[in-house]
């Protein structure tokens, strides 16, 4: 059904509200009248409201009156609506844009100009509660999802399931009710509260979308900081195909309008307008005697751009007690129950001083995706491949190893920026450039640099082939203590992809965890013992975004057949199999599989990874394994450099192969392996192996494997030009005269 909204304002003009700009997508179909009235010129009893249904904390706690303020301004206008014709367009393009896009001439400049930017600041939430983030940021480059140039983000997405309770965040008056049916923000309710109401100096304007069914509140009546407004939705059309959106997440889009005196116009189908309006970032929005406009924000040091948050408690208590203003979704309580914010606890990862005066602070996740996923993870790519490969242990040909990270990709000419995922520290030594200057996107970037950030003690995200914002590193450059902090959310480069390019540009993005140990190295501290999954670092709701926008990535892997990876939750760390063939080996003969110092390498053949079917993704490999039923799994070779020593067989590596094993078992047999990239032309080798166990300990077992042109030569004996692999690398300290017993 798509029904016109009717609106009645002061009972005669119609109107529908599109609150402003950047809103997120999705919808469905209610029709609702809503007439902003006046508000209370004096003082008057509020009784507590009736929700429509029950919400799930109690009342807040003896921290709200149920008296309502006193009105700030004049009562001579106490409704404060004004006809629209009273607003000029510069405030009307500046409010509304880019809700007007395409209906009007106006451009993104006024509202930029009145505040729509980002700045950086991130809430903080009370030590030892449990509160819903923001995935989708203030003034985030909305572009690509609005398919068009100049869009920003005008307000803060926080996921959360369906039908979580929404709250008011201060005490206010509803000014409006829209259906939404035919935008972008679906069904919405709009607050305006006076500077007794939240103890900012200004008027502002509070608003909710997305809710799966309407409010009850009327328009006109006052609310309760704290009081349930309407459960979590979807609702909203989709800027793709003009109706409802089945895939996208439920959410919160909570924005934030202000003024220094209440009054406000509609703009017809468009927005709320406050009369000589602002943007304001909703996060400011719980600032209380501090700058709160964007400009002011954006130029704070990062270190003041965390704002501490109050939250209402599932048990209806606030953190702190006296507050006028609570985050929209209310907030579980930790075991230690802490009701203010404190120093960060010690049992909480934190970057520990190596030196006099280095920073600290709490670690609380990853709270921003690394790029916009939502922009990569499309149905439709304009370049073939994955955009999102997932690379554990297994299934890399450049790097058998299995370097446990994510490959994310770009097409041509799409400008997709990278985001640092939490608060950390760069350092010089962390900065490591292979690339060059250069201009992308209008920024001066460095191309192809690896950094390795801090976010605690042991949590260190990396990228690789990073584009570096210039800035970043000259800012770490000209610190006084060789390392600068940066927040979370920081847009620190991109992914590098000119247009003019054939080819597409890619990013490798992972998290080193000191605490991990795998168990695959006799070193500890190697990188390849260390790293995790980077999606478990991520906090719940910006795991659940990411992993629902890789949805359309997983179901074009499913149709296409023939990817073995795909699991995007796979954290499994060691895929050696004790005493068969299994898992990743590496050439006995090298000092260190991984010492670039020895020109080793990438060398060929210097690392060898077997992977079972088993162990293969079946939703996406379904066509491969369909074609070949005997298939007993991936052989995949170190093949980037030439080998070093003893050669596996005759020829270069083949890279990626499939495994069959001809006969025997597992542990001693002989098996053929033929290219998996059909269209390179075809080859096959045979191969004779044996493992030997030396232990109850998968790490201590040996490979011995030789390749053969023919059968009949492989099911013979081993000659001496067999190669023998081991599980776990040597140790950077082996001598030329401990190779082979490392």
């Amino acid at each position: 059904m798509n029904m016109k909204l009717s609106v009645l304002i002061t009972g005669s003009i119609g109107i529908v509200l599109l609150v402003a700009v950047l809103g997120c997508s999705s919808a469905t179909s209610v029709e609702v009248i809503s007439t902003p009235l006046a508000e209370a010129t004096t003082e008057v009893k509020i009784d507590a409201p009736t929700p429509t249904r029950p919400p799930t904390p109690a009342a807040p706690a003896g921290n709200i009156s149920t008296e309502s303020p006193s009105l700030a301004t004049s009562v001579e206008r106490a409704d404060g609506l004004l006809d629209i014709a009273l607003l000029d367009k510069f405030i009307r393009c500046a409010m509304g844009k880019p809700a007007m896009a395409g209906k009007t001439d106006c451009t993104l400049e006024p509202a930029i100009e009145r505040g729509l930017f980002a700045t950086g600041i991130t809430p903080r939430f009370p030590n030892n509660t449990e509160c819903r983030d923001i995935d989708d940021y203030w003034g985030m480059d909305y572009s690509k999802k609005r398919k068009k140039e100049g869009s920003y983000h005008g307000g803060i997405d926080m996921p959360a399931p369906f039908g979580t309770p929404i709250y008011a965040a201060a005490n206010g008056t509803v000014v409006g009710k829209f259906l939404g049916d035919n935008n972008l923000r679906g069904i919405e309710i709009v607050l305006r509260h006076s500077p007794q109401d939240t103890g900012l100096p200004v008027w502002t304007f509070t608003q909710y979308t997305h809710f799966s069914e309407m409010p009850s509140q009327e328009v006109g009546q006052r609310t309760r900081m704290g009081e349930f407004l309407g459960p979590t939705g979807n609702t909203g059309i989709s800027i793709k195909t003009g109706k409802q959106s089945e895939t996208r997440r439920p959410a919160i889009h909570f924005g934030v309008l202000y003024n220094t005196n209440g009054n406000y116009a509609v703009l017809k189908d468009l927005a709320i307008i406050p009369e000589d309006g602002y943007w304001m970032d909703p996060n400011a929005f719980f600032l209380v005697d501090h700058p709160f406009n964007t400009g002011a924000l954006k130029a704070l040091p990062d270190n003041d751009k965390e704002v501490p948050i109050p939250v209402l408690l599932d048990d209806g208590n606030t953190i702190p007690s006296a507050t006028k203003t609570v985050w929209p979704y209310p907030c579980s309580k930790g075991d230690a129950g802490t009701t203010e914010p404190t120093a960060t606890s010690a049992s909480t990862p934190v970057i520990r001083a190596s030196e006099q005066g280095e920073p600290s602070w709490e670690y609380i996740g990853f709270t921003h995706a690394p790029v916009d996923f939502t922009q990569t993870l499309v149905e439709e790519p304009s370049c073939g491949g994955a955009m999102l490969m997932p690379f554990f242990n297994y299934l890399n040909t450049n790097h058998a190893e299995g370097p446990r990270k994510w490959y994310i990709k770009a097409c041509p000419g799409d400008v997709i920026k990278v985001y640092l995922p939490a608060k950390a520290l760069l350092r010089e030594r962390g900065i490591r450039v292979s690339g060059e200057h250069t201009t992308y996107n209008g920024d001066d970037v460095i191309t192809d640099v690896k950094t390795y950030f801090e976010a605690s003690t042991d949590i260190t995200p990396f990228f690789m082939h990073l584009t570096l914002m210039a800035d970043i590193k000259y800012r770490v450059e000209q610190s006084e203590h060789g390392y600068e902090v940066f927040e979370a959310g920081t847009h620190i480069g991109y992914i590098y992809s000119p247009i003019q390019s054939k080819w597409s540009g890619s990013l490798d993005f992972g998290v080193e965890d000191k605490s991990v140990d795998t168990g695959l190295t006799q070193d500890d501290d190697h990188w390849w013992n260390i790293r995790a999954n980077p999606l478990d670092y991520f906090t719940k709701e910006v795991r659940q975004s990411i992993v629902a926008a890789y949805q359309h990535e997983y179901q074009r892997l499913v149709d296409d057949g023939n990817y073995p990876f795909a699991d995007l939750e796979d954290s499994r760390a060691d895929f050696n199999d004790h005493g068969k063939i299994w898992g990743i080996w590496f050439k006995d003969e090298f000092p260190n599989a991984f010492s670039s110092d020895a020109g080793h390498s990438g060398t060929a053949w210097s690392i060898i990874n077997v992977v079972k079917t088993e162990d293969l993704t079946k939703e996406t490999y379904w066509q491969t394994l369909e074609k070949f039923p005997d298939l007993s799994g991936l052989f995949v070779e170190q093949a980037r450099k030439e080998a070093v020593g003893k050669s596996l067989y005759g020829g270069g590596p083949i890279g990626e192969s499939r495994f069959f094993i001809l006969f025997g078992d597992d542990t001693t047999g002989v098996a053929r392996i033929d290219k998996s990239r059909d269209w390179e032309g075809s080859r096959t080798i045979y191969l004779k192996y044996e493992v030997i166990r030396h232990s109850e300990s998968a790490s201590d077992d040996m490979l011995k494997i030789e390749g053969f042109l023919g059968r009949g030569d492989a099911e013979g004996s081993f000659s001496d030009k067999a190669v023998q692999f081991r599980r776990s690398p040597c140790g950077e300290a082996a001598s030329e005269g401990d190779r082979g017993s490392c």
